[in-house]
């Protein structure tokens, strides 16, 4: 019995001494033409505070037929680098879109591909931030979301992969 709960103790001060969010913002990509194949990198997927890395999505049209997203500005997904559910403002994560309901068209077999270089290290979002300040160790999610325009979606489609700052 004293084993056991030494044993529970143990793993219990590991999971807590973990610098690691183990938990993750979900890939949902619903409101998006089925047919379209998704893909993020994020590479490498550790890296030093500073350290530039590179962000790739990759949108596929894998059917015989021509499918079209409509955005509800000029992009056609944006990045975002998330932690605990909160948008962190990492360099390279800011984007600019025209403000025009836009449609994205993918012929048959076409790939669109969006690579986003960023780094470690946090911008100054707000008043009295600090520009170039390094982004905290830790687990962050980077994100593609599609801000789709299609009535009655209640959330918009997304992918997420993990990013470890060390």
């Amino acid at each position: 019995m004293i084993r056991r709960h030494a044993l529970l103790l143990a793993v219990t001060l590991i999971a807590s001494a973990c610098p690691y969010e183990l938990t993750s913002p979900e890939s949902d990509l619903e409101g998006l033409p089925e047919g379209l194949e998704v893909t993020l990198t994020v590479e490498p997927g550790e890296v030093a505070q500073h350290a530039p890395f590179t962000v790739r999505l990759t949108v596929t049209n894998t059917t015989p037929e021509t499918l079209q997203v409509v955005t509800a500005h000029g992009c056609l997904a944006v990045p975002n680098v998330l932690r605990s559910g909160e948008r962190v403002p990492f360099e390279g994560s800011g984007w600019g879109c025209t403000a025009a309901i836009t449609t994205h068209v993918f012929p048959p077999g076409e790939t669109h591909t969006r690579t986003w270089e960023m780094r470690a290290e946090l911008y100054a979002e707000h008043p009295g931030d600090v520009d170039g300040a390094p982004a905290p160790r830790g687990t962050y999610w980077v994100q593609a979301e599609f801000d789709t325009y299609v009535p009655g979606l209640a959330h918009k489609p997304a992918i997420s992969k993990m990013l470890r700052v060390r």
